[in-house]
């Protein structure tokens, strides 16, 4: 019963509630003390002579009374006791009520221990026995309450530490996955700017040699199109030259004027010569139907 400085009290009474971090087994019980005494008869000052020299025995019988109760009930403290005296004309009573709890922080009560040194003679000895072992009998099954109540109450701080244990480890587990999570993507987002940087350098010279290509195949396309100009050109200048060295149909008329003119029928009736079919075509025998 010692807390490392001071002595620590076996008993702890007070009018106020339990504080909020102070640490109770168990649940508070109800307990109540009553003492009545008859009032003395007097008159005047001497009877309230009289009623003050008895509420000190009243307040240590309800204090012994309270005490006895709380070793019963198996606890060490009560709180929010209050108190009340009522004087009538034949009687005082003095009444206390509190909530009596067990308080970790101090010493266990001791045990009720009730011992009788006068033999049972009659029956009011034997209701007497009997009204002790029934006191007996609560305070060991309130210790026992409280035993259980202990029980609990570390099953459950165990419980809530390993719950808060798991919960700091899932957290834990939690934390090491985002940041894996966020790693790959950061590992990713690298590998895809590295592979876009080397896919530019390598789309820049295709991106040259299709230009390239498109230059040559352009001015090749420009050159066989010039090339075919050029032929179609000199296709109809060596048409022209063959037409002019058509000799022309003579005519009577003609004739014995000395000029010839060809017949517009005949003309019609000439093939389209090409460049190839120039030197090898027989102007005369399509002209005029026989060799020369």
């Amino acid at each position: 019963s010692l807390c490392g400085k001071k002595w620590v009290p076996e008993i702890i009474l007070a009018t106020v509630e339990p504080p909020a971090r102070l640490p109770i087994r168990g649940s508070g019980v109800l307990v109540e003390a009553r003492v009545c005494r008859i009032r003395p008869k007097a008159t005047g000052e001497r009877d309230a002579l009289k009623v003050s020299e008895a509420l000190p025995f009243l307040e240590y019988e309800l204090l012994r009374q309270l005490m006895l109760k709380l070793k019963v009930l198996g606890r060490n403290s009560a709180f929010g006791l209050k108190s009340e005296v009522d004087v009538d004309s034949q009687l005082i009573v003095a009444t206390v009520t509190a909530t009596a709890c067990y308080c970790e922080a101090m010493p266990p009560p001791r045990l009720l221990e009730i011992t009788r040194t006068i033999a049972i003679q009659d029956e009011e000895d034997q209701y007497l026995m009997r009204i002790q072992a029934q006191l007996s009998a609560i305070s060991v099954t309130s210790r026992h309450r409280l035993a259980i109540a202990a029980r609990r109450e570390a099953l459950r701080k165990r419980g809530d530490e390993i719950r808060r244990r798991g919960e700091t480890a899932a957290l834990r587990q939690l934390a090491k996955l985002e940041s894996k999570r966020r790693k790959e993507k950061q590992r990713e987002g690298r590998k895809l700017k590295s592979s876009r940087r080397t896919s530019g350098e390598k789309i820049e010279p295709s991106s040259s040699e299709s230009g390239s290509e498109l230059t040559t195949s352009s001015s090749s396309s420009s050159s066989s199109s010039t090339s075919s100009a050029t032929s179609s050109s000199s296709g109809e200048s060596e048409k022209e030259t063959a037409e002019a060295k058509i000799p022309p149909v003579p005519t009577a008329a003609a004739a014995s004027s000395g000029t010839t003119a060809v017949s517009p029928s005949i003309i019609k009736t000439i093939p389209s010569i090409t460049t190839n079919e120039a030197a090898d075509t027989d102007y005369d025998s399509i002209l005029f139907g026989g060799g020369r």
